[in-house]
């Protein structure tokens, strides 16, 4: 969980740092020196953004797994999946997340209905069973009772 708000930090703390100066560059209209700035900006970002979809790509493959939900393997054609080419890593594109949490979520609302379903059953049999009993207390009670 920290890992992920550290990543977040990580590319806040790059992204002020280059503020300033991207600030300066369009305030004074210089196209070349905010066109430089920017593409610096992004190739410091490109690893950290990286790690963070990762990340995000790693923790919906553990809920997955958890509701044993499949998950595609890596394939571009879908549009589910990406590679960092800086790092090499493969991680869900934005298209793929949304896809996976929709799946994920539909075997959540499946498992709640099969729980709700069960609930449903016991709670007139303890009623019952809870009436039972006290009738039987009651019974108990009458005839024990001394004349």
């Amino acid at each position: 969980m920290f890992d992920l708000w550290k990543l977040e930090r990580k590319r806040r703390n790059i992204e002020k740092l280059y503020g300033p100066d991207l600030d300066k560059a369009f305030k004074e209209k210089k196209q070349d020196d905010l066109h430089a700035l920017l593409s610096e900006r992004d190739w410091d970002l490109r690893p950290v953004e990286g790690q963070i979809f990762a990340e995000l790509t790693r923790r919906i493959n553990k809920e997955a797994e958890r509701l044993d939900v499949e998950i595609t393997p890596y394939d571009t054609e879908t549009g589910y999946w990406g590679s960092d080419g800086y790092s090499g890593l493969t991680y869900l594109t934005q298209r793929g997340r949304s896809h996976f949490r929709k799946v994920i979520d539909e075997e959540k609302s499946r498992r709640f209905e099969v729980k709700v379903r069960w609930i449903k059953l016991f709670v007139p049999l303890i009623a019952a069973l809870a009436g039972l009993i006290g009738t039987i207390t009651g019974l108990v009670a009458v005839l024990h009772r001394k004349p």
